[in-house]
């Protein structure tokens, strides 16, 4: 799953406080001098888990990416952008 441009909407509605970058968007919603904002459509909420897993794949992915070529397909991307 690619990670998505952060969304945030100038329009009251629902937050996903659990989304890795609800931090990157409410700062961007401060600096913009939003009253109010939402997540809108944006779908990066969805990457939670894989940010989870990152934690605990980091150290290991060099070696499990070499010995598992599926391993290092699911996960290449987005180890190379987020490191």
């Amino acid at each position: 799953m690619n990670r998505d441009l952060p969304q945030p909407i100038n329009h009251e509605g629902a937050r996903h406080l659990n989304c890795p970058f609800y931090v990157e968007c409410l700062t961007y919603a401060v600096d913009q001098r939003w009253v109010c904002w939402s997540c809108g459509r944006c779908r990066n909420h969805l990457l939670e888990p894989i940010y989870e897993r990152q934690q605990y794949i980091g150290e290991y992915y060099p070696m499990l990416a070499e010995i598992y070529p599926e391993f290092k397909r699911k996960y290449e991307r987005f180890m190379e952008q987020y490191d």
